[in-house]
């Protein structure tokens, strides 16, 4: 197997960053689909299994590669395995895992506890969230990251929140996959976890007319494997060996070409997430290699930027981004024709965006920068 260079790790950070970046923008572009085309959110299948389509616009709009943009979690879920682990790597003997808690609650916990009860104020108000029992339920099971453990709550104060429970979730498991790791090797590891998902998931088919269940189909023993994969190139990274052998981009191009034909039949549609997974592995490791991406123009700096302010960004573009898109409208000042509709559209993810990484840039600086901080110096006085 062909050995990696030496890792720079300024560069490869900032490319990482990149790839964050990469992802939030893929979901974020997926949500104001999802806004503005309301009706193509919702898929059926026809009696022969296929996908039911009507017309050129349904096409495009289901086959696009901003459909797939949902994936971008899948990407998220594979930097975090793949930067918790090859931080573990390379610091074994120092490796505490109240040190590795306590890193990960003040990354993560303060601005998500932060947003929630924001969208708790302005979105059903604090009277329900604490004088009725069903909002009662609902506030503490996002504060205490357990709900996506029912569909009932899975989805309720905000979309997006149900991955940050699995991710916390990962966390906890994570000495699980040090001690398989240590006891058969990383590559059986994951082929394991990897096994289990696919059970579950057959499992989720049989019983779950389909796999309908979100909070059964996003729990975490399912989904460990997305993490377990960026673990695993980690690992790969770690000891100077490629997973595709320097081909990377060419097979993240045939799981992308997997994954749109896969949603066109039913069966096939419940395994896009392993397809999706691939396809972003590969990416993973051919950008991070690639010499031919720089982290010096000013693009790139770009993306540095919006990769830094991605969780910020994640924690709060959805709930009122139909309202912001549609601040921005031609139509006011325009004859309302085909030309002008589409021209109207284009515009407004874009301006949303901006007013989203905005606020989100300024949450990066004052709110997560200053948990991080603290949460440090807690550390520190303890030691």
């Amino acid at each position: 197997m062909k050995k990696l260079p030496e890792l720079n790790s300024s560069a490869h950070l900032q490319k990482i960053d990149m790839l964050r970046a990469i992802a939030i923008i893929a979901v974020f572009l997926f949500h104001a689909i999802n806004c503005l085309f309301p009706s193509y959110a919702v898929k059926t299948y026809t009696a022969a299994h296929t996908l039911d389509l009507a017309g050129t616009k349904n096409y495009i709009l289901n086959f696009n590669p901003i459909a797939f943009g949902w994936s971008g979690v899948q990407l998220f879920l594979l930097i975090s395995g793949f930067l918790i682990h090859l931080g573990y790597l390379r610091n074994k003997e120092a490796f505490s895992v109240s040190t590795f808690y306590s890193k990960r609650f003040w990354r993560i916990y303060p601005p998500y506890f932060i947003v929630l009860l924001f969208f708790c104020i302005f979105k059903r108000g604090l009277v329900y969230y604490f004088f009725t029992k069903e909002g009662l339920v609902d506030f503490f099971s996002h504060a205490f990251l357990v709900h996506n453990f029912s569909d009932t709550t899975i989805l309720t104060i905000d979309g997006p929140f149900w991955s940050l429970a699995l991710e916390m979730q990962l966390y906890l498991i994570y000495p699980l996959l040090l001690y398989l790791r240590n006891k058969t090797g990383m590559n059986k590891t994951f082929m394991w976890i990897v096994a289990l998902s696919l059970v579950l998931q057959v499992v989720g088919i049989i019983t779950n007319n389909f796999g309908t269940v979100n909070s059964y189909d996003w729990s975490v023993f399912k989904m460990w494997f997305v993490w377990a994969a960026g673990a695993l190139l980690a690992e790969r990274y770690y000891n100077k060996q490629t997973l595709f052998n320097n081909r990377g981009l060419v097979y993240s191009l045939l799981f992308f070409v997997v994954l749109t034909v896969s949603k066109y039949y039913s069966f096939a549609n419940y395994f896009q997430y392993y397809f999706a997974t691939a396809m972003w592995l590969a990416f993973f490791e051919w950008f991070i290699l690639s010499e031919k991406i720089k982290v010096t123009n000013w693009l790139a700096r770009c993306f540095v930027t919006i990769g830094l302010c991605s969780y910020s960004i994640y924690l709060i573009h959805l709930p009122f981004l139909r309202e912001l898109m549609g601040v921005f409208n031609l139509t006011h000042y325009s004859v309302h024709s085909g030309i002008v509709k589409y021209l109207n559209i284009l515009p407004k993810p874009l301006f949303a965006f901006l007013i989203v990484f905005l606020i989100s840039y300024s949450m990066y600086v004052f709110i997560e920068q200053k948990s991080i901080a603290f949460g440090k110096r807690l550390r520190e006085r303890k030691g």
